[in-house]
């Protein structure tokens, strides 16, 4: 019975650490910044400044009248699609 006894509290603490350990910190977050360059209007979806790690954003681009979209410019890479869907996994910067 003692034995029992012993392995059900050694399991119950293993269980205990296991969850601790798991919620222990955060994920990490990200920044993501928008940098207007011309006449337009810059949309994400969702609208927020600060992601999780992986997370999905979608940048938009709205050029204004007798304005046409170009391209976008992720942490220096050109990007030609619109909208741009990202996975945020470091601070980005978008143009």
């Amino acid at each position: 019975m003692k034995f029992f006894s012993r392995l059900f509290v050694f399991c119950v603490v293993l269980l205990l650490l296991a969850v601790g350990l798991g919620g222990c910190g955060s994920a990490p977050s990200f920044t993501l910044k928008l940098e207007q360059e011309g006449e337009g209007l810059l949309v994400t979806t969702p609208s927020k400044p600060i992601f999780n790690n992986g997370e999905k954003v979608t940048v938009t681009a709205f050029p204004g009248s007798n304005h046409y979209f170009s391209h976008f410019v992720v942490n220096g890479d050109i990007q030609e699609s619109n909208p741009l869907t990202l996975e945020v996994r470091k601070n980005t910067t978008v143009k």
